[in-house]
């Protein structure tokens, strides 16, 4: 819908002024934080608003969520070694299903990923009793604890403890490092994580807040006439003129209607391209420097771009195991074993690890070309079947050639045999 103008258009010549003012980068920026008040304070809280941030959260809770945590032990002689799932072990069932009465493991993910994230931290009291030494896992949140360092002798660096404010349940109380899961995100001292979000990508999230601020108030407040209608003098009773413009002519019943403009008036279509354009390439290249950050593939958040296609999804699936997943699971895995698991049990091979292989596994089809081809160029069955952490079979100790299906050892001796 149009609006009037008489003479020399003034509200047209504003608006091209303005659409100039903003049309290249730098002027953009200016108005992005003239309309949105200028930067907003960048937290925990106010970071989540941001439509890359919150997505990309989500991708890692989800995923890390989804991907079993379990006891394995090492088993195997003569150098064939292999992993396989310690079903018997007290804390199986724990880390599987439910480290505490209250939640299941799925749930204690989904709340400590984003707290790696925004915090840098994650905490959970270790609950021991004489007769189970790891009886509950129970988390807690991360502005409740303080690490302090007590020192019992002039000139010692004394010793790490944990304190633990009031949650309203319990008193404020210190425990030992052996008694608190404590998985860092960054840290600078070795001892507290900081957010790797809210620190070097600080101004990122900035970006996005005033992006997203801008937005809201520049489609709520903005001026967008479709055109304007010029009169060479005053029109009389120009409201109730509109009024029947809009009624005959807006909406979809208007669509190619026909209309009849009198007494010289003229209707100017406005042709001025507003900055959506440049808006969205702004905020695309915001969610890549954040999905950059975190590791996670802009396809992840629902973000294609050229290079998004079937054929390279594996690699990209690799990519953000390797960027995003793999540091999250090594913190974990080291973490949960040293601190779960006594000495004795990892001096007998025990130990707790993600099982990523239907995270990276390709399809049926293509794993069982690969297993194949490995197969043929004499790597043992057990050692393929102990990468997917499966039982050994009788005879797959040994390599086979592809001739006759035969044991390495066999083709020595019969070869040997024949030479004499």
């Amino acid at each position: 819908m149009g609006i009037f103008s008489r003479g020399p258009d003034p509200a047209l010549v504003e608006m091209r002024s303005a659409i100039q003012k903003i049309s290249d980068f730098r002027g953009f920026l200016e108005e992005i934080k003239s309309r949105s008040g200028g930067a907003q304070a960048v937290n925990r809280n106010t970071a989540q608003t941001v439509p890359a941030v919150s997505s990309c959260i989500k991708a890692i809770r989800d995923d890390m969520s989804g991907i079993p945590l379990k006891v394995y032990k090492r088993e195997g002689t003569d150098g064939h070694y292999y992993s396989v799932p310690a079903t018997d072990h007290p804390l199986y069932q724990l880390l599987k299903l439910r480290p505490n009465p209250e939640m299941k493991f799925y749930d204690w993910q989904k709340m400590r990923q984003p707290q790696n994230i925004l915090d840098g931290n994650s905490y959970a009291f270790i609950e021991r009793s004489i007769a189970n030494p790891v009886k509950n896992i129970w988390p807690i949140e991360p502005r409740l604890v303080d690490i302090v360092r007590l020192k019992k002798k002039p000139g010692s660096r004394g010793v790490i403890r944990y304190r633990v404010n009031s949650d309203g349940i319990s008193k404020q109380k210190l425990y030992k490092p052996s008694d608190i899961l404590h998985v860092k995100n960054q840290s600078e001292n070795g001892i507290t994580g900081i957010s790797e979000l809210l620190t070097s990508g600080k101004d990122m999230v900035a970006m996005g807040l005033e992006l997203s601020e801008f937005g809201k108030k520049f489609f709520q407040e903005g001026f967008f006439p479709s055109g304007f209608f010029k009169h060479p003098k005053a029109l009389k009773n120009s409201k109730k003129w509109m009024d029947n413009v809009k009624e005959k002519f807006s909406g979809s019943r208007g669509t190619n209607t026909p209309m009849t403009l009198e007494d010289g008036m003229d209707f100017i279509k406005n042709e001025i391209k507003l900055i959506d354009s440049q808006y969205n390439e702004l905020r695309k290249e915001n969610k890549t420097d954040i999905c950059g950050l975190l590791g996670v593939p802009l396809s992840r958040i629902s973000v294609s771009d050229s290079n998004t296609n079937y054929k390279n999804s594996e690699q990209e699936q690799t990519r953000y195991f390797q960027s995003a997943l793999l540091p999250i699971a090594i913190g974990d895995e080291q973490e949960f074993s040293l601190k779960l698991l006594s000495q004795e049990e990892r001096a007998k091979g025990y130990t707790i690890k993600y099982n990523f292989a239907s995270f990276l596994r390709a399809d049926s089809k293509t794993q069982a070309e690969i297993d194949e081809i490995y197969n043929r160029m004499g790597l043992p069955l057990n050692r393929i079947l102990a990468k997917q952490d499966r039982r050994p079979v009788d005879g797959g100790n040994v390599g086979i050639v592809q001739l006759n299906q035969a044991n390495i050892e066999e083709v020595g001796r019969v070869v040997t045999d024949d030479e004499t």
